[in-house]
């Protein structure tokens, strides 16, 4: 019974995205173009991450509800009210087309304006970030007995952020400079400073890849293609696509030989040769994210608190989305701080209390819990806001660091944005990618001795205040 109102959930989804693409493309080109995201291409690019997330377990509810990998143990539960919940998906993506295209983006500044490079004062605020996540780094280590210690617990450092997980926030501190580094670079044309933030790359790739931290390196791989699009060269839309399906699988690789803590370096490569052994033996398949993995999981919760509205919680009317901002207290400071939507659900509906345990949440679930069926279309006018926010920006990626730099970590965090509550998420990406950026960025404002009104401080005051226009 429920397998035909599935589909026809479905039908109804599937048919609300191409709606909602066409209403964002009608009359224009696709645009991709060098230093900007063009007004369509990151509103199409959204709506395909948010399908992501929604479609693997929706088509395979229709074929079974097992539970196999990280598919929830009470599907069967909630399968029936899988329907209702695509269907609310789906007004969701013509709200966001329709509220996006009523003030599209201008595509890039009329006049072409001089690039904003790295001064003394914003040399001083990265150096003085740079330190300060080292230091924090090796606070991190000390409870395993240094830095390089804390890469060789592998996967298993997730559970030092149980007791020293503030540390863990210069993890983001570090992606953040490194694109900045290296935004500047192709700005400049520096050497040096390209030399130094591939240094920089290739250090926290192979230490993300070694901790199994696949939404780390994705953050930091995603904003380096961006940064090499927006301001180096152009890359084709056949490029991009082919880099984001290498990336994929690459996540998909690490997700499967993760878990292994090592003894030393000599260790490092006949662990991960017995892992891969391991895998070849009991191959879940490549697609395993897709299908019981990390992209089955995010959508179960808006059926579920569907499901229990009423029973488990009441409608917040935009409580639980207040009680997100009380995230930017850090815990060490609040211990007893409310947990997140995650951390609440994991509780509720899996007996997880440790407050680094959590199940994705979904980001329309949060909007559900506020609002119920009427969340849907207010989410869908504030995420048409954001996105729009963030297109506006892009058009100077490819002449200020700092912003350009904002822009590649929002982009390439987007599986984090739908996989997340709205606030939360903002809130977590503001303490981790974004405070370097935004330090620098009011930096801008300290005088100069020559040329006060320089364009480092035009072009503050033109991008804090985009969303007053």
């Amino acid at each position: 019974m429920f397998d035909g109102l599935i589909f026809f959930g479905l039908l109804v989804y599937l048919i609300s995205v191409a709606v909602a693409v066409w209403i964002l493309g009608m009359n224009r080109r696709f645009q991709f173009v060098r230093g900007s995201l063009g007004k369509s291409a990151l509103p199409i690019y959204f709506l395909l991450v948010v399908a992501l997330y929604i479609l693997p377990l929706s088509i395979r509810s229709i074929f079974t509800i097992s539970v196999d990998g990280m598919i929830s143990p009470q599907i069967a539960l909630f399968t029936e009210y899988i329907p209702i919940s695509l269907v609310m998906c789906a007004y969701f993506n013509i709200t966001f087309a329709i509220a996006y295209r009523l003030k599209p983006p201008a595509v890039r500044s009329p006049v072409e304006r001089p690039a904003a490079t790295m001064g003394l004062y914003e040399q001083m605020v990265f150096v003085m970030f740079l330190l300060v996540s080292l230091w924090m780094l090796s606070r991190l280590g000390s409870h395993v007995g240094g830095i390089l210690n804390l890469l060789l617990v592998g996967y298993r450092v997730t559970e030092l952020f149980n007791d020293a997980g503030h540390y863990a926030i210069a993890f983001d501190w570090l992606t953040a400079l490194t694109v900045y580094l290296l935004f500047s670079a192709f700005i400049s044309r520096s050497k040096a400073q390209l030399w130094l933030a591939v240094m920089m790359i290739l250090s926290l790739t192979l230490t993300f890849f070694l901790m199994g931290r696949r939404g780390a390196l994705l953050v930091l791989l995603g904003a380096v293609v961006y940064a090499y699009h927006a301001a180096y060269k152009r890359l084709s839309l056949l490029r991009i696509a082919a880099i984001a399906a290498t990336i994929f699988f690459l996540l998909n690789f690490i997700g499967l030989i993760r878990g292994a803590s090592y003894d030393n370096v000599d260790s490092i490569l006949p662990m991960l040769m017995e892992q891969n052994k391991r895998l070849e033996e009991h191959n879940p398949g490549l697609f395993y994210a897709l299908t019981t993995g990390n992209f089955a999981i995010p959508f179960e919760t808006l059926p579920q608190v569907v499901r229990t509205v009423g029973e488990e919680y009441i409608l917040g009317f935009g409580a639980y989305s207040v009680r997100s901002l009380l995230m930017l207290v850090p815990g060490v400071i609040w211990p007893e701080r409310p947990d997140g939507l995650s951390n609440w659900y994991a509780a509720t509906f899996y007996g997880m209390t440790k407050r680094n345990e959590g199940r994705q949440f979904f980001f329309l679930s949060e909007a559900f819990m506020n609002f119920g069926p009427f969340g849907m279309i207010l989410w869908g006018v504030l995420t048409a806001m954001i996105i729009r926010y963030v297109a506006r920006l892009s058009t100077f990626s490819n002449r200020d660091a700092a912003i350009g730099t904002l822009v590649a970590t929002g982009v390439a965090s987007m599986l984090n944005f739908v996989s997340s509550d709205l606030v939360g998420f903002h809130v977590a990406f503001f303490k981790g990618f974004g405070l370097p950026i935004i330090v620098l960025l009011f930096v801008r404002r300290i005088p100069r001795k020559t040329n006060v009104h320089s364009y480092e401080s035009r072009i503050h005051h033109r991008i804090i205040p985009v969303w007053r226009r």
